[in-house]
C-alpha cells in the first residue's frame, strides 16, 4: 500500500543505533485522556485512523469515552518532552467492534477516527494490515518468529516508562497458554485471539495496551496483533507477572471489519479528486431527451480519417483519467482504411467535423494504445481498451472523469434496484 506522500505502509526510515533506537515504529501513537493522562497505545493504519483495542476507550474500564475525550499524539518517544516532530490529533469517531464483551475483553478492538488527515513523514507513518494469503501464526511460531511489542507501560517500579520500549515475544500454542496462564482459559478462542510472552525476560503491562505486535516480512512491518490483557501478579510490588503469558486480539480475524470501516470501498481508484460529477437529469433518460455533453462529461468521441477522404466520428470511449480513455477495442483495432486523428471531448454533435465548428472541446491526439490481448475481432470478446492522451485533459464541466467500478464493490446482484443509464448519438442501440 502506497499512500499520496509516496510513504509506504510498514516501511521505518531509521536506522538501529544504541542510543537512538525508537523511531523505527513510526506507526505507534499515544492515546490520552482529557485530563491529559497518558491511556493506551494505538497504531496508525491509514491518514485518518488509529487502531487500538476498545477498552482503552472506557473510562474506569466501565464508561464509554466520547470522541471529545481522547486525544492522539504522533511523533515522539518521550512522554515528558513533546519534540518538534510531534503531532496532536482530536478523535471525531470512536467504532468499537459490535460484539465486544466489556467483562471478558473479547473482540478487544476499536478504530479511533482523527478530525483531521494524519500529516506523514520520517517520524509518523503507517503499519500495513496483515497480507493477504500471509504467514500463519503456527507457520510463524514453526519458524521461531518473534514478534515486536513497543509502549509506554508500567515498568518494574510501577510508573509509565517515559521512554517508549520495545520488546520480542514467541508465539505461545493454544494448549500450552491455557495450562501455563490459567487465567486466559474462558476467552481463548482460536482465531480471534492467541498468546505470546517470554515467560521470565520483558513482557508488556498495563499502558502497553492498544500497541501491536508487528512482524517484518520481505522486509515490510505489518501489525499481526493487539495488546488485550497481561496477567496480574500476587506480588504486591509488581502489577503484571512477566513470567505469564500476554493475550493479544488476533487482526487478521477481523480485517474485514476494519477495511469496511477505515478503508471502505474504493470507487475512486485512480484517485482523483473529483470524478463523476456530471448535471444529471434522470427525466432526459427517461424520455429519451437529448443530453447536453456537460451532463456527461466524461464522454469522449473517437475521431478518424476515412481512406483519407472524410473524417468521421463513429467511436466513443470514456474519460476516466486526466490522460486516459477507456473505450471498445474494435474502436482502435488496426483497419487500414481508417486512422485515428483525435479523441474530442466536449462536443455534442457527431455529424459535422467538430474541428470545423466553434464549440468549447478539446481535440487530443493519442500517444499510446493498450488493447486487451485476448481481443477477437470476430465475435468482439474481451473488447476494451485504454487510450493514453498525448496531453493531459483540461477538466471543466465539460469534460470530467467518469468513476471505474471496482473489484471489490457490492456485487451486481446486490445492485438490482440501482438504475444504470447508457447515452448513445445513434437512433437504436
Amino acid at each position: 500500500m502506497i499512500f499520496a506522500t509516496g510513504l509506504k505502509c510498514g516501511a521505518n526510515r531509521m536506522e538501529r543505533t544504541q542510543d537512538d533506537i525508537f523511531n523505527i515504529w513510526p506507526w505507534h501513537v499515544a492515546l490520552y485522556n482529557k485530563t491529559l493522562d497518558y491511556i493506551a497505545g494505538g497504531s496508525i493504519i491509514n491518514v485518518r485512523f488509529v487502531l487500538t483495542a476498545a477498552h482503552a476507550t472506557f473510562r474506569d474500564g466501565r464508561t464509554p469515552m466520547q470522541p471529545s475525550e481522547l486525544t492522539v499524539l504522533a511523533g515522539f518517544v518521550d512522554l515528558r518532552d513533546f519534540s518538534d516532530d510531534s503531532q496532536e490529533y482530536k478523535v471525531m469517531e470512536i467504532i468499537r467492534y459490535p460484539l465486544y464483551n466489556l467483562r471478558t475483553r473479547m473482540n478487544d478492538v476499536a478504530l479511533l477516527k482523527v478530525r483531521r488527515k494524519i500529516m506523514l513523514n520520517f517520524h509518523v507513518a503507517p503499519i500495513c494490515l496483515w497480507p493477504e494469503g500471509g504467514p500463519t501464526l503456527e507457520t510463524l511460531a514453526q519458524q521461531q518468529e518473534r514478534g515486536t511489542v513497543v509502549g509506554w507501560g508500567l515498568s518494574v517500579n510501577g510508573s509509565f516508562s517515559n521512554i517508549l520500549r520495545e520488546t520480542s515475544l514467541s508465539l505461545i500454542g493454544f494448549e500450552s497458554c491455557a495450562e501455563h496462564t490459567k487465567s486466559f482459559q474462558p476467552v481463548l478462542a482460536k482465531g480471534k485471539n492467541y498468546c505470546a510472552g517470554n515467560r521470565g525476560g520483558a513482557s508488556v503491562c498495563k499502558g502497553d495496551s492498544g500497541g501491536g505486535m508487528f512482524f517484518l516480512i520481505d522486509g515490510v512491518w505489518y501489525i499481526r496483533g493487539i495488546v488485550n490483557q497481561g496477567t496480574p501478579t500476587q506480588d504486591t510490588r509488581y502489577l503484571c507477572d512477566p513470567r505469564k503469558d500476554v493475550l493479544f486480539m488476533d487482526v487478521t480475524y477481523y480485517r474485514k471489519w476494519i477495511e469496511r470501516h477505515a478503508m471502505p470501498q474504493r470507487h475512486n481508484l485512480l484517485a482523483l479528486k473529483e470524478c463523476g460529477l456530471g448535471h444529471y437529469d434522470e427525466t432526459n433518460v427517461r424520455h429519451n431527451k437529448f443530453v447536453h455533453s456537460e451532463r456527461h462529461p466524461w464522454v469522449a468521441h473517437l475521431y478518424y480519417s476515412y481512406q483519407n477522404r472524410i473524417n468521421v466520428s463513429d467511436c466513443h470511449g470514456v474519460l476516466i483519467h486526466p490522460e486516459f480513455v477507456l473505450a471498445p477495442a474494435r474502436c482502435v483495432y488496426n483497419k487500414p482504411d481508417r486512422k485515428l486523428l483525435h479523441v474530442i471531448l466536449g462536443e455534442e454533435l457527431i455529424g459535422p467535423d467538430p474541428l470545423s465548428l466553434d464549440y468549447n472541446f478539446q481535440a487530443i491526439k493519442v500517444s499510446e494504445v493498450f488493447m486487451d490481448g485476448r481481443f477477437d475481432i470476430e465475435k468482439y470478446g474481451h473488447d476494451v481498451s485504454v487510450l493514453h492522451l498525448s496531453r493531459s485533459v483540461e477538466l471543466a464541466s465539460e469534460y470530467n472523469t467518469i468513476r471505474q467500478h471496482s473489484s471489490i464493490h457490492p456485487t451486481f446482484p446486490t445492485l438490482r434496484n440501482v438504475r444504470y443509464s447508457a447515452i448513445r448519438w445513434n437512433t437504436q442501440l
